[in-house]
């Protein structure tokens, strides 16, 4: 049976009842309302997460020392390991405190000569305007100015006006 044989025959029979919902919509409002659930018990999270790209943010790293071996497996000096991404406030607070002695990186003798370093990320202009936007409302994309002067001169313009036969006055 066609679709519109089976509307023309649920037209018949009453069809579904004025203002009741289908079966799909009714899985979709399901399906919405345990998503806003769990949005709203993650807001504060998500909040923060766009406040830090709104105002840029700070990372510190590290790179430690990691033991060189032999073929015996006995440690012959220090080489540069990986730049290891700093999770840990204390650790975060006390290099910003000045409290961490950084080592020297090219010396390889000395196991303890973590070298430390900031990089920072930007602030992104959409994370502003976007919590902009939800605190006071959407600001206005046009601005309207008036520039007829009715053909009186303002002083400090040049205007250059076109005539119908493109030329310049």
């Amino acid at each position: 049976m066609s679709k519109a044989e089976t509307s023309k025959e649920n037209g018949k029979k009453g069809g579904r009842p004025k203002g009741s919902k289908t079966k799909n919509t009714i899985e979709k409002e399901a399906i919405l309302k345990v998503f806003r659930e769990k949005v709203m018990r993650s807001a504060d999270v998500l909040f923060n997460s766009q406040l830090h790209k709104a105002t840029g943010q700070s990372f510190l790293y590290k790179i430690p020392k990691v033991p060189v071996k032999d073929s015996k497996g006995k440690t012959t000096g220090y080489k540069n390991g990986k730049p290891k991404l700093i999770t840990e406030q204390w650790e975060i607070e006390d290099y910003l405190q000045g409290l961490i002695d950084e080592g020297d990186m090219d010396d390889y003798k000395d196991p303890n000569a973590t070298y430390y370093f900031i990089t920072a990320k930007d602030s992104d202009n959409k994370s502003i305007d976007s919590m902009l936007d939800r605190t006071f409302g959407k600001s206005s994309n046009s601005l309207d100015i008036d520039l007829t002067t009715k053909g009186e001169k303002i002083e400090g313009f040049n205007f250059i006006k076109n005539d119908s036969n493109n030329k310049t006055n």
